[in-house]
């Protein structure tokens, strides 16, 4: 099955090649870490890990990275491996340099057999720790042949990807065999991959590390400098809108904006540079700040584009109330947990197939409202913000919630333990 899968590269490779060297010509996105993806690593990084053979963890982007911070700070206490860590996209790369300063990362290599064994053979790792869920097929078969262990970690499997991965057949049962053990965020999803082919034994149910990641956020984020900047007093409502994707914004915009009368709206982007948010807000004539300007005050606007990475978990510790977004399009949401470990009530669509447990576990509690579309979205806050002791209540249930599923972390460190 490795032989199909390299034909089909060879031939999407000969094919899109010209459409490929284009973008590389013409975008400059397009060659940040190319050099990385093709297997040379900077010598810097090698001489870092002084003769050591390095503990290898792979996150894709921004999620992953900070569901993976409870767990690389393990890492790093109990191991005196040094780490390397490697991710997929451009934004989860800014965000691993500015969080994990001192751990090295890099782009992770274009899974084609020789620069995959290039970056192997250099890197020479102890063990690869996937987190969540990519999977590389020449990769995997790499590090088998080189008896070096694949632990996947958090993994997840949602039943669209699972409705995947069983088209594949074969393939697919090849893939997940490869791996030496398989930590699963649930029990379903644990049933889910073994049924595709992974070894019964080699896969337990961990939990998930985004809920340690959340909780320790509340001993990391300190807001009053935030509050400072924006001039906001300690009893202002405050609403955040967190990750929206641009299909969400023009209805938000829409029917909450009026809520700016009774409190402040922070909206958040979940890719900035894609955002039209500036541009619905001038079709009606309302006034906003950019986070992103340093210096300008809120004195009068009650609006903010939060248009910076990696500071939404800072607005939710100040927020009144929360919706996170890429749940009222099919996208499948995003993380509702970091809100909910600093106490407060979440909003969401319909559409939370990345977070469905989580989602279910938030409602049962009392903790959590979903809403059907951006109009009942604005008729929730309106509700909530009328009774403060409501919303007090829902924010404790959300942090119960969270508390009640800790311990992933742990469970993930002794899946790993005697492979390092």
């Amino acid at each position: 099955m490795i032989f199909l899968y390299n034909l089909f590269l060879f031939f999407f490779l000969s094919l899109s090649s010209p459409y490929l060297l284009a973008r590389l010509i013409a975008t400059k996105r397009y060659r940040i870490g190319l050099r990385e993806r093709l297997g040379h690593l900077p010598l810097e990084i090698l001489r870092s890990f002084a003769g050591k053979r390095p503990i290898w963890v792979h996150a894709v982007s921004a999620g992953e990275l900070m569901a993976a911070r409870p767990l690389l700070e393990a890492l790093q206490k109990n191991y005196s491996s040094p780490i390397l860590l490697s991710t997929t996209t451009e934004v989860g790369y800014r965000i691993a340099k500015k969080s994990f300063f001192r751990i090295p990362t890099v782009f992770f290599p274009f899974d084609f057999p020789l620069i995959i064994k290039s970056f192997i053979c250099s890197v020479r790792p102890k063990i690869f720790i996937a987190i969540e869920s990519e999977i590389w097929p020449n990769l995997l078969s790499i590090l088998k042949k080189k008896k070096i262990p694949a632990v996947l970690i958090n993994g997840r499997l949602s039943e669209r990807s699972y409705s995947n991965y069983r088209r594949l057949g074969p393939f697919s049962r090849g893939l997940f065999s490869g791996l030496t053990r398989l930590g699963m965020r649930t029990s379903t999803e644990s049933e889910r991959i073994i049924r595709l082919g992974a070894k019964r034994e080699r896969v337990f149910v961990t939990g998930s590390l985004k809920y340690d990641a959340a909780f320790s956020l509340r001993e990391r984020i300190e807001p009053e400098q935030i509050r400072e900047t924006l001039a906001i007093k300690k009893d202002s409502s405050i609403i955040v809108f967190g990750s929206l994707h641009p299909e969400e914004e023009e209805g938000i915009i829409q029917h909450c904006a009026q809520l700016r009368d009774s409190a402040l709206l922070i909206f958040a982007p979940r890719h900035p540079e894609r955002s039209n948010l500036p541009t619905f807000l001038k079709r009606k004539d309302l006034k906003y700040i950019l986070w992103s300007k340093e210096g300008e005050r809120l004195d009068r606007e009650k609006i903010v584009i939060l248009d910076t990475m990696g500071e939404l978990p800072l607005f939710y510790r100040l927020a009144t109330l929360v919706f996170v977004g890429g749940s009222l399009i099919p996208w499948g949401g995003h993380n509702i947990l970091e809100p909910s470990a600093f106490k407060k009530p979440v909003l969401f669509g319909p559409y939370m197939g990345n977070f469905s447990e989580e989602a279910a576990a938030l409602k049962a509690s009392g903790g959590a409202i979903e809403v059907k579309d951006a109009e009942s979205l604005s008729s929730a806050f309106s509700g909530l913000l009328a009774k403060p002791e409501r919303t007090k209540s829902m924010g404790e249930a959300c942090f119960q919630v969270v508390k009640q599923h800790l311990g992933a972390t742990e469970k993930s460190l002794e899946l790993i333990k005697g492979l390092i």
